[in-house]
């Protein structure tokens, strides 16, 4: 009888402390996505770097994706671009809240457009 009782009493104790223990959830995880593109046409070979320290190239037609990013702030920079293209923005906030969210940061640019014009003045019939 005794051990019954003191089955009944570990059994009594045990479920208040269970009943206070709450587990941490886990972090949202979720993914960064997004499209480099020159004038409409996404390019290939541009580093995107993730202020997490991850890093990734752009490829088929100038995309760039990273998966398993925790929940938080992050700052997403682009390089390595045409040395003839120029971006509103190298840089873009990235948020993730919730999991499974895809957050989505796009870079469109343009190509820097110079011209000259080359020749010789003359002046004839001074007279």
């Amino acid at each position: 009888m005794n051990r019954l009782k003191l089955l009944a009493a570990v059994a009594l104790l045990g479920i208040p402390l269970a009943a206070c223990e709450e587990a941490t959830p886990p972090p949202p995880v979720g993914s960064i996505t997004g499209t480099v593109s020159i004038e409409g046409t996404g390019v290939d070979g541009v580093s995107v770097n993730l202020s997490n320290g991850n890093s990734t190239t752009t490829a088929g037609g100038g995309s760039y994706r990273f998966d398993n990013v925790e929940g938080g702030a992050y700052t997403v920079t682009i390089s390595g671009f045409p040395s003839d293209a120029t971006f509103d923005a190298t840089s873009a906030a990235a948020t993730i809240t919730s999991a499974g969210q895809s957050v989505t940061v796009n870079f469109s640019g343009a190509y820097i457009r110079t011209a000259s014009v080359m020749g010789t003045v003359t002046v004839a019939n001074i007279g």
